[in-house]
């Protein structure tokens, strides 16, 4: 994401976050005047936050300007922001270390290959890998049992993102398929946010606003959640509904990390 685009997606996240709070949440009385605005007003922002109505509105619209990490938290604070959140603004606003990453480096094959061990030692349960872009690059068997046999699918099309928004199997498998929409969507976001450079996002996401308007939506959502807790609910042939709790683990290496989503059922005690 080149430094324009940045900034305007700083200037949408903030203009949105400060619009859903109203002057009751952050403690500030109405004192009975009619407002023209939804939530907040910049000028509020800025009083909470400690800095001056012109600073603010400029940081808001996206201006290329001076700032410090302490700035932007109290900006977070006030505005309520989750931790997801917090991390995701000091990325667009502060954050640039990982701008410094080539945006198409390659995991390692060795790296790879240790993934793949552990993917296909976990058998028992579905299992897939993705990287940044939530590209589908590993799955096991008990995976394509679950879900569709990505190996029928192209390589291009292998993106978990593309794969839920995209496939009618998924929509008719996930009886909760927005609550899946909306957190992969999330994840999605939150990796968006640590790759300020990288323009491969800016494309994909054009080109998925273009085939899925829900998937639109979702995105100018502004949600954002690297570790949800997320319970899958799927209609399976010939057994009926079956609840799965996903869990994900992330290897750390910057530019080449994978998250592994594993979904585990939930047994009944009943």
């Amino acid at each position: 994401m080149e430094a324009e685009t940045r900034l305007k997606e700083l200037s949408t996240f903030l203009t949105n976050k400060r619009a859903s709070l109203s002057p009751e949440a952050v403690g500030l009385p109405l004192g009975g005047q009619r407002r023209r605005v939804i939530g907040l007003r910049r000028e509020e922002v800025a009083m909470l936050a400690g800095v001056s109505t012109s600073w603010y509105t400029r940081f808001e619209q996206g201006k290329n300007i001076q700032l410090s990490v302490d700035t932007v938290r109290a900006i977070a604070n006030v505005l309520q922001l989750t931790p997801e959140e917090n991390n995701y603004l000091l990325s667009l606003a502060v954050h640039y270390q990982y701008e410094a990453v080539a945006p198409t480096q390659p995991a390692t094959t060795h790296k790879h290959k240790d993934v793949h061990k552990v993917v296909q030692a976990i058998s028992d349960y579905p299992v897939l890998v993705t990287d940044r872009y939530l590209n589908i690059v590993d799955w096991n068997d008990a995976a394509t049992r679950l879900l569709i046999d990505f190996q029928q699918l192209k390589v291009t099309e292998r993106n978990l993102i593309d794969v839920i928004f995209t496939k009618r199997a998924i929509r008719r498998l996930a009886l909760n398929w927005t609550e899946l929409a909306t957190q992969f969507v999330a994840i999605f976001k939150g990796n968006y946010g640590k790759y300020t450079a990288d323009p491969q996002y800016g494309i994909f996401i054009q080109a998925l606003e273009a085939k899925s308007e829900t998937f639109k939506k979702m995105w100018h959502a502004n949600t954002i959640n690297r570790d949800p807790d997320l319970q899958l609910i799927f209609n399976l042939p010939g057994i009926g509904s079956v609840a799965y709790q996903l869990t994900s683990l992330e290897t750390t290496d910057v530019g080449s990390e994978y998250r592994l989503s594993i979904f585990v059922p939930i047994i009944s005690e009943s």
